[in-house]
């Protein structure tokens, strides 16, 4: 991943400067909220056993929410995809072009 989308320390700092600024542009403050909803939506998707890949490669909650919300490389989508009994067993994230 490196080189192709920001580190985790460069995420954070993101979203530690959207929280400072929240109080002066109402819009961050719907960027945090909708961030911190997605992330422990996927959270408790990888807690039920749930597999979370980006472009095929495995990845975190917290990562996939900011890919999601933030959108500064492109829009993904999220594929939901069963195994044979119906189960979901995992939830892919591919760039839409």
């Amino acid at each position: 991943m490196p080189g192709d989308f920001p580190v985790l320390s460069d995420i954070s700092a993101i979203i530690s400067r959207k929280r400072h600024m929240k109080r002066r542009d109402p819009d961050l403050t719907m960027y945090h909220e909708e961030y911190e909803a997605v992330r422990e939506k996927l959270y408790a998707y990888q807690a039920a056993g749930v597999a979370l890949t980006l472009a095929g490669r495995r990845s975190t909650p917290g990562y996939l929410a900011y890919v999601s919300v933030v959108r500064e490389r492109g829009c993904y989508m999220s594929d939901y995809i069963p195994d044979t009994s119906g189960r979901l067993c995992e939830i892919r994230f591919d760039k839409v072009e």
